[in-house]
């Protein structure tokens, strides 16, 4: 008995506790900020974690970089980028017809990520 639990013992794999990682199989879901950095359902979005912010609907954002679900928005303008609840803002004609949460920079208004409306 003594035998079998110590080669038990030995086939215990390490957990990093880095990353947002729960275990090795199934990482952390969503965004998650640790000492080395932010992450992504276990993937490293950026090694620098300060002035982290995550937004709401899968939206975060940093002091140079908006992503949306872990995918960086590409020419979307982090500092004034925010996401938008409809009965906070008039939003235009166009837009009424989403019946999503959208974002909203000083560039253009976004849907899941990709800009639909260009100011």
């Amino acid at each position: 008995m003594g035998a079998s639990e110590s080669k038990h013992s030995s086939e215990v794999k390490e957990v990093p506790k880095f990353g947002g990682i729960k275990n090795i199989d199934k990482p952390r879901p969503g965004y998650y900020v640790s000492g080395q950095g932010v992450y992504y359902n276990g993937e490293l979005l950026t090694t620098d974690p300060n002035y982290f912010v995550k937004l709401n609907y899968g939206y975060a954002k940093n002091s140079k970089i908006v992503w949306f679900k872990g995918v960086p928005i590409k020419d979307a303008d982090a500092h004034t980028f925010n996401t938008i609840n409809r009965g906070d803002v008039t939003i235009p004609s166009q837009l009424k017809k989403y019946n999503s949460v959208l974002g909203k920079d000083s560039k253009a208004w976004y849907l899941k990520g990709n800009p639909i409306f260009l100011l």
